[in-house]
């Protein structure tokens, strides 16, 4: 007959949180198959004093899906620049979505044309008026100033840039006069002397592979090889060299897919069995020699001969045993 085996609870399994975003309940589950009940044995008991097969519960400590989408909403309309700097023109007004602002995957917000965005202007249907206009102010240029240089290491061409705001034009005032004759606002040139960025940097490469040691002093080994950083080295901030599983270093060895061969390995000699000599008598009772050769097995490739019971070593052995042979009655 079977024996009678009570069921047994297996480990908790967190299950489900109560919520997909924020902190919300645990919940875990557990069952009883460890092990499942059989020949009448009794289902595990639950944690209200019942027994089943199933239990779940809801831990102490909450569970954390991360933080809940927040959807834009807008601020209010504010008012931003006229038109017109003097006289009557056209009221513009922006918002911003920022109230509050997009997070966590949460939708920007929507703007008059049915898109979404983080900002949106408008032209509102009453005039702005900015008051009579002055008389007219030509503008004039600022200085000189750096630009960026033409690279971002070595030596380059250097720009320089100004702006016509020293005044700026005012009024219908004529905008400033570029170098090549023209009006504008800004102007760029490139001067005679150089900007130097100093040295660039230099990426390491990999040195040739180069054979390690055997694995084996004698016999079929693995081959190593290695290589090295340094073909150039890394100079100025560049990167070091890339190994085979993608990080960076200075040096990698590997294990390349042919074997080194050592040569033979040296195999000492191991004896044979005793085997039984002649008797020191052709009737009667006589004294029984035996002898073993050094072939199991043989000493090959420099390995060492058999030692022999008196410490030395050799090739062949005999000795007397203590029991004697028996040819017969002698006639």
């Amino acid at each position: 007959m079977s024996c009678r085996l009570d069921g047994g609870w297996s480990e908790w399994v967190d299950g489900d949180c109560s919520v997909t975003c924020g902190v919300g309940e645990q919940t875990q589950s557990r069952t009883c198959n460890n092990p499942e009940p059989a020949n009448g044995g009794a289902e595990c008991t639950l944690e209200d004093g019942t027994t089943g097969r199933t239990e779940e519960r809801v831990v102490p400590w909450p569970c954390d899906q991360g933080p809940c989408p927040i959807d834009g909403g807008w601020s209010e309309w504010v008012d931003g620049d006229c038109s017109v700097t003097c006289g009557v023109g056209e009221q513009t007004q922006s918002r911003t979505c920022n109230n509050p602002e997009p997070a966590n995957g949460g939708a920007e917000c929507t703007l008059e044309d049915g898109t979404t965005g983080r900002a949106e202007e408008r032209v509102v249907p009453w005039p702005c008026d900015r008051g009579p206009c002055p008389i007219g102010t030509d503008g004039g240029w600022s200085n000189w100033v750096d630009g960026d240089c033409s690279v971002t290491c070595g030596v380059g061409e250097q720009t320089q840039s100004r702006t016509c705001n020293n005044p700026e034009p005012a009024n219908g005032g004529a905008e400033c006069t570029l170098e090549d004759g023209t009006t504008g606002r800004t102007e760029e040139r490139v001067v005679p002397w150089p900007c130097d960025r100093g040295p660039c940097p230099i990426d390491g490469g990999w040195s040739e592979w180069v054979d390690g040691d055997c694995s084996v002093t004698c016999g079929v080994g693995e081959q190593t090889q290695s290589r090295t950083c340094n073909n150039p080295e890394p100079a100025n901030g560049g990167a070091e060299c890339t190994l085979e599983d993608g990080t960076t270093g200075w040096t990698e060895e590997r294990i390349v897919p042919w074997p080194c061969d050592q040569g033979p390995c040296p195999i000492d000699g191991g004896w044979s069995e005793w085997v039984d000599g002649d008797c020191s008598v052709t009737c009667g009772v006589g004294e029984q020699t035996q002898s073993r050769t050094c072939n199991n097995p043989e000493p090959a490739n420099g390995g060492a001969e058999c030692t022999l019971e008196d410490g030395t070593t050799g090739w062949t052995e005999e000795r007397i045993v203590p029991w004697p042979c028996d040819q017969g009655p002698c006639p």
